[in-house]
C-alpha cells in the first residue's frame, strides 16, 4: 500500500512498483568444482573485473547468488577463501520473465 508512511526500502519499492525495473535477483549458480566461498564474496566479471553481485551460499558446486541482471550472461567468477577465483555460471529460472536476460 503506497499510502502508508516511511518504511526500510521505500525508494526502492516505489521504483520498482512504478517502473517494472529490477536490476538485481537471487539467481541459481553453478561453480566449476566445489570451493569454500564466504558469504557476500564479490562476484565479479572476468574479463574487466566488474562487481557483477554478491555471493550467498553454495552446496558442492551449486549455489545462490544476488547478480545484477546486465551480468547474467557474463563470465563470472568468485574469489574462494584462499584467494583463487572459481568461475561461476549462473542459471536464470525459465519461469523467469522472457526478455528479462
Amino acid at each position: 500500500n503506497f499510502q502508508k508512511g516511511c518504511y526500510i526500502g521505500q525508494e526502492l519499492t516505489a521504483r520498482t512498483f512504478h517502473t517494472g525495473v529490477i536490476r538485481k535477483r537471487i539467481v541459481p549458480l553453478q561453480l566449476e568444482f566445489p570451493a569454500d566461498i564466504e558469504c557476500d564474496a564479490t562476484i565479479t566479471t572476468k574479463e574487466k573485473g566488474k562487481n557483477a553481485g554478491k555471493f550467498r551460499s553454495a552446496k558442492g558446486i551449486y549455489g545462490l547468488g544476488l547478480l545484477r541482471v546486465a551480468h547474467l550472461k557474463d563470465e563470472l567468477v568468485v574469489m574462494d577463501k584462499d584467494g583463487k577465483g572459481v568461475p561461476v555460471t549462473p542459471h536464470v529460472p525459465d519461469w523467469w520473465p522472457h526478455g528479462i536476460v
